[in-house]
């Protein structure tokens, strides 16, 4: 008998196909289970390496031994069959085996489950370069050729250029690049400086290897300005040569896409971009008149223009200008931006942040962003929106990664970790969220802007007492900061303090009256005065552009509700159930669409698509859950589903779960929105609201105590 024939009759050919398709089962449950919770790397590649380590295992074992009814017995020749093997035999093979198994698994365990190296080859840093000009106002100069190199590097595919926030943050220091290197994640640094005199500039340009601190690559330019294009060629070249190894194969850097050939625009673009960054009213201004200057000298100067975008936004972040004021020429730059270089990542960035502001089309917003992420797949700016929209999409575990290839990108941005500790929040991720939080505020102590988003974050997960220390402190420095007094208003309505939430909005709307009918809004809401809600929501949407499916859409619909006018509350909220692409910024779930459109449908005595809503509603947090997601705020999705369909007793236990996980809607909601209307004078319902309140005391007494 043949080799073949003898191979057959073992049924080693049947025994291989079948492991092979069960081994490729088994990896794709287990490939979407670790996608679901989010597993590590090695968990998949655990279950590889036994996999693919069981296939010999098995031929050998189908080609020694038979399995039979009377147990495993020796394979023999057709016309010998041995006695079967005893237990004590069995487990002796069985035990064998294993010990095999774990030879091989040691031989070939250091390639498939060694941890990743701490930078990637394929990865790179430009620091600024520094001024050694006598002149110190030359600067920008230094700066922004540093970050046009770094516009430049980002377009090498394949390559992972550190942002600029990061990269940036050791501006001024004298340290080892070694530790830069690690501290970024890279393996290359690119390092230079800048001596400028008249139109002549020496730059001197070093690409060092961050393992080591080696040099790989120098260069001494002396030029004119005229030539500063040329030198910024040949320094991309250069780098891209020297990456040629960990890249492959003709490497080249990327032109300056979206950039110009105008010296005098390209300085004036330069001294925009740096007068924009100090944050000051009179430094925006300044980078209004630099930008608005270099697209008057280069009229398709693409960047310049996505700049100025940018630009027009300060005065009003600085509270110096309304968006009514700014809105036109800031859509107007992100547009001729978009037109004129389509492949530009920023541009579409810039339009989508202005469309988002606008409160516009979210479909718009979303393709914008979509587009930006797709130009720029290692871009942390378009990443992180990515995130962000997908975070607003309910499609959490998306957002979370999107966030940590931004955070790999961007490592030393302060409010990027605040994203990723939002998102980690958002999976149920809290123990590593929360320590994310302190560590990002106790190595950037001085940083209010960041107090201030650490403490909505806090807000948002009821750590209210720590939110609210973050606020003062900030507040010490900054008394008239409009998100600050939000935040301190809405801590205090929290914790049922109507009196000093109140102080603090009023204080808000005496800073900028023109950016609190919102927040008005909601307050007159959750303290049942009806009248104000809806006035103040009438204004907030005759300053805002009604986009269908955006914030807007359901801020009217809301209204309508509200206001008893049922079935154009149906108008407005019905075409945008079933569209991920909805924006519900202010809302802490992604089904309150359906569960505002489906009470307007109970009002007016229609069970039937009421009923049909809250099903579909339902089997999405189902959903959800099954994938160990929106775990605390199923419960108060699960909660409004039972009081819209009048079920009181569930409506009740619902509620009890969710005060259980510290997730419990305000007591003003309960006892003010149409949603509880048809549970909320049920004892049970009424003895869970007492619970609500005596914890709000609680809160409101711990603010008290230390004077907050």
């Amino acid at each position: 008998m043949s080799l073949f024939d003898e191979l057959k009759r073992r049924k080693v050919f049947r025994v291989a196909i079948a492991y092979i398709i069960g081994a490729w089962l088994i990896a794709q449950v287990a490939d979407l289970v670790a996608d679901t919770y989010l597993a590590p790397v090695w968990v998949m590649q655990t279950i590889v390496t036994l996999l693919i380590a069981g296939l010999p295992i098995s031929l050998i074992l189908s080609w020694a031994f038979d399995l039979t009814p009377a147990g495993i017995i020796r394979a023999q020749n057709d016309d010998t069959n041995l006695p079967a093997l005893s237990n004590t035999q069995t487990f002796s093979l069985l035990g064998g085996m294993f010990t095999v198994v774990a030879v091989i698994l040691y031989l070939i365990w250091p390639q498939t489950s060694s941890p990743p190296p701490t930078a990637a080859g394929n990865s790179i840093a430009v620091l600024p370069f520094v001024n050694v000009s006598s002149d110190t106002e030359q600067e920008y100069f230094s700066d922004g050729l540093a970050d046009t190199l770094l516009h430049r590097l980002t377009q090498i595919k394949d390559l992972r250029v550190a942002a600029r926030t990061s990269s940036f943050k050791f501006k001024g220091q004298n340290g080892d690049i070694r530790d830069i290197a690690r501290q970024l994640g890279v393996a290359t640094v690119l390092a230079g400086s800048v001596q400028r005199q008249g139109d002549r500039v020496r730059i001197t340009a070093q690409l060092i290897d961050g393992s080591d601190g080696s040099q790989i690559w120098s260069r001494v330019f002396d030029d004119t300005l005229d030539d500063i294009f040329r030198v910024q060629d040949e320094i991309a070249q250069n780098v891209a040569g020297a990456l040629q190894t960990t890249l492959g194969n003709a490497v080249t850097a990327g032109t300056d896409l979206g950039g110009t050939d105008s010296v005098v625009a390209y300085e004036a673009y330069l001294k925009g971009v740096a007068s924009s960054k100090r944050g000051t009213p009179g430094a925006a201004s300044q980078a209004i008149a630099d930008l608005e200057l270099a697209v008057g000298l280069d009229p398709d100067y693409a960047r310049a223009w996505v700049a100025l975008s940018e630009a027009y936004s300060s005065p009003i972040q600085l509270g110096t200008a309304t968006s009514v004021s700014t809105l036109t020429p800031r859509m107007h730059a992100a547009e001729k931006a978009v037109a004129l270089a389509p492949k530009l990542p920023e541009a579409h960035l810039a339009l989508a942040n202005v469309l988002d502001f606008e409160g516009g089309d979210t479909k718009r917003v979303t393709a914008a962003i979509e587009k930006a992420a797709e130009l720029g797949p290692n871009n942390a700016e378009s990443l992180a929106a990515l995130g962000q929209l997908r975070f607003l999409q309910g499609l959490l575990r998306d957002a979370l990664r999107l966030t940590e290839r931004a955070a790999l990108i961007n490592p030393l941005d302060p409010f990027l970790q605040i994203d990723l500790a939002r998102r980690k929040l958002s999976v149920g991720l809290e123990k590593e969220a929360l320590a994310l939080v302190t560590r990002v505020i106790e190595t950037n102590p001085g940083n209010l802007s960041l107090l201030i988003s650490s403490n909505i974050l806090l807000f948002k997960n009821q750590h209210f007492v720590e939110g609210a220390r973050l606020v003062h402190r900030a507040l010490e420095s900054n008394p008239n900061m409009l998100v600050g007094m939000f935040a301190l208003s809405d801590i205090h309505l929290s914790a049922g303090d109507i009196e000093q939430a109140d102080r603090y909005l009023r204080r808000a709307e005496t800073i900028s009256p023109n950016r609190t009918w919102d927040n008005r809004a909601q307050f007159c809401l959750l303290t049942g005065d009806f009248q104000c809600y809806i006035e103040n929501t009438e204004r907030f949407l005759q300053i805002q552009k009604d986009g269908g499916l955006s914030r807007n859409g359901i801020y009217e619909g809301m209204l309508r509700l509200f206001e008893g006018d049922y079935k154009r509350a149906i108008e407005v909220l019905r075409p945008g159930v079933g569209d991920t692409a909805r924006v519900t910024v202010f809302y802490l779930s992604d089904f309150k669409l359906e569960l505002y459109l489906a009470a307007a449908y109970d009002k007016l005595g229609d069970t039937h698509n009421r009923d049909a809503l809250l099903n579909q509603t339902e089997q999405g947090i189902h959903e959800l859950l099954a994938n160990g997601l929106w775990i605390r705020f199923a419960l108060y999705d699960l909660l409004q589903v039972a009081a819209i369909r009048g079920d009181a007793q569930l409506a009740s236990e619902n509620l009890a779960a969710a005060i259980d996980a510290n997730f419990a809607p305000l007591s003003g909601e309960l006892e003010h929105y149409v949603l509880y209307d048809s549970v909320r004078e049920h004892p049970d319902f009424q003895a869970q609201l007492t619970r609500v309140k005596a914890r709000e005391a609680e809160i409101r007494a711990q603010l008290t105590a230390e004077k907050l």
